[in-house]
């Protein structure tokens, strides 16, 4: 049962009207509205948002999901598809020059290879887009469950906060305040940021809330006592208790639950078991295959699970009302009956996606709570992979974090060299040493992986000007009894750029002789990344000699990095 009114929140309502209206004059703003699981915080930011839209704003909602954060940025695609779904690329010279950054989050706008914007930049991109969006009356983006939003995210999210006072745009955010990942948000958003928390209902607004449901000017005072033993003032549980044959009586939200969850026949509870443990939004035919129905079943059984309101149409598949009734289906399973669907549920997204080969957090969730830690790292090794391609260094930093905190023995050296090379990529210079020192005592059976560690921290150190520390851990390469012709080419371009990033007044000539035996050992090894960065050291080395040779050496890297394909790219390790 939905409440055709909403209760209680008058305040809030008024408050978010004018901020949507200030919007409206150009003058935009932030607001987060934060309160426990049922609060009601959907509901209201739901009902200002379609008042909004009445008075011309345009309105764009995304969400954050506890899961795949091998897609970052989902909650402002989410809402920039939304807004854009059926929008041709702008001819407006303003937007111009944003185009590429809205490309990698709006991929019918995409003129090429997706390069990862920096946060600011996709940012100051939302902003104007939003404004051309809706010129006259402003746009309002509204944001749910940021507390589960992504790093990559938040930095986007800071940048929006402390400049959209300057646009006709109103952001609205919503967070559970029980969440870890509130502290996350909070650091991203201006301290005099609009906060509107919703606290429980008090007796007297459950009891309006409660005549509503019900269509009467008062509700029963037996259904009333129910509900101030049971609701604990919160929305969505006062819907769903006067519900029950509108008698909640004594029972409490999880007896409902299992109540409609025993009302079900196998086919139809499978179904519900099936949609808990897979999370979201879940395709109706996916269930089934997990659930092991025949397909002339499934429909059925959807019906049924719909029917008794534990599972919602949504976006084309079918989710749960609100997170609650998930975990409380899940309470019903015994540890033994989750694990074995858990791996059935892995099963089946491996063998309806890519195989083996598929790229999912949740398929790494799904083998962990299955207890298969080996098929779990794989998959959570692949979406770090994933995500580091499109350039979302701290999501894959958080994959392989997770990785490793179930990782048997024998992959935990390899998982921390994924590691290091993340914190290295992020800048994160500082925290390089202790993790590199772990890495090392993983790997000291593992003489090629211990070279790639050692190169790692020496390249750290070079670009840190810390040239000692460098030649201390090439040393230790070079020590080492047997190398790959991988890593010997990496050890000399290394060790080049040390040379000339020093001040020896031979370092020039030096480098010079290291470079072109870098060349020469990459070309070798067959990896055109490093006789790139072996040529373009020579380069530097040439550059202050002989100006005509040096260039001769950046058109030769030219020409491999192009025939390579590596214009578009990076380096590798």
């Amino acid at each position: 049962m939905r409440c055709p009114v909403v209760v209680g929140r008058d305040e809030e309502l008024a408050a978010l009207a004018e901020i949507f209206s200030r919007a409206a004059g150009g003058r935009g703003a932030c607001v987060v509205v934060t309160g426990e699981a049922g609060v009601g915080k959907t509901r209201l930011v739901t009902e200002a948002a379609t008042v909004a839209r009445g008075r011309g704003q345009f309105v764009l909602v995304g969400r954050s999901t506890p899961t795949d954060r091998v897609s970052p940025l989902r909650p402002l695609g989410e809402a920039l598809l939304d807004g854009l779904r059926d929008r041709r690329l702008p001819d407006d010279p303003a937007l111009t020059p944003y185009l590429p950054a809205l490309g990698t989050v709006v991929p019918h706008w995409a003129a090429g290879p997706a390069v990862p914007p920096a946060p600011v930049v996709l940012a100051e991109a939302m902003l104007r887009v939003l404004r051309w969006l809706s010129p006259e009356r402003g746009a309002v983006v509204v944001l749910e469950d940021m507390h589960w939003a992504d790093r990559e995210t938040l930095a986007v999210l800071e940048y929006l906060a402390d400049h959209v006072g300057a646009f006709p745009v109103a952001v609205v955010l919503t967070a559970r305040s029980d969440e870890p990942g509130m502290s996350g948000l909070g650091s991203a958003l201006p301290r005099d940021a609009p906060h509107l928390h919703l606290a429980p209902l008090a007796d007297g607004q459950v009891a309006a809330m409660a005549a509503a449901c019900l269509g009467l000017g008062t509700a029963p005072e037996a259904i009333l006592a129910g509900l101030r033993r049971n609701a604990a003032g919160l929305p969505l549980l006062v819907e769903d208790l006067i519900g029950v044959a509108g008698q909640p009586g004594p029972m409490r939200y999880a007896e409902i639950i299992s109540g409609r969850l025993a009302s079900l026949d196998v086919a139809a509870r499978g179904v519900v078991e099936a949609a808990a443990v897979l999370g979201t939004e879940v395709d109706a035919d996916l269930l089934g295959q997990v659930s092991g129905l025949a397909v002339s079943a499934v429909a059925d059984a959807v019906t049924a699970a719909r029917v008794s309101g534990l599972l919602t149409p949504v976006n084309g598949c079918l989710a749960f009302r609100h997170a609650l009734v998930r975990e409380l289906v899940l309470a019903q399973l015994s540890p033994r009956a989750r694990a074995g669907l858990c791996r059935r549920a892995a099963e089946t997204l491996e063998a309806s996606t890519a195989g083996p080969g598929a790229i999912s957090e949740q398929l790494g969730e799904l083998w962990i709570q299955g207890g298969e830690p080996q098929r779990a790292v794989a998959a959570l090794r692949r979406a770090g992979q994933a995500a580091r391609a499109t350039g979302a260094i701290a999501a894959a930093e958080a994959l392989v974090r997770r990785a490793l905190a179930v990782a048997p023995p024998d992959l935990i050296g390899a998982l921390r060299l994924e590691l290091l090379e993340l914190i290295a990529a992020a800048g994160r210079i500082g925290d390089l040493s202790a993790v590199g020192a772990r890495a090392l005592d993983d790997l000291a059976h593992d003489p090629d992986l211990t070279a790639a560690v050692h190169l790692l921290l020496a390249r750290a150190a070079v670009g840190a000007g810390a040239l000692e520390e460098a030649e201390q851990h090439l040393d230790a390469v070079s020590g080492l009894s047997i190398l790959s012709p991988r890593r010997i080419a990496q050890l000399r371009v290394v060790r080049a750029a040390a040379v000339i990033a020093g001040s020896s007044p031979e370092r020039l000539a030096l480098s010079g002789r290291l470079a072109g035996q870098a060349v020469t050992a990459a070309e070798e090894a067959g990896d055109p990344e490093l006789s790139c960065e072996a040529l373009e050291l020579l380069a530097m080395s040439m550059r202050p000699r002989d100006l005509t040779a040096a260039a001769g050496v950046l058109r030769r890297e030219l020409g491999a990095a192009t025939r390579a394909g590596l214009l578009f790219g990076g380096c590798g390790r």
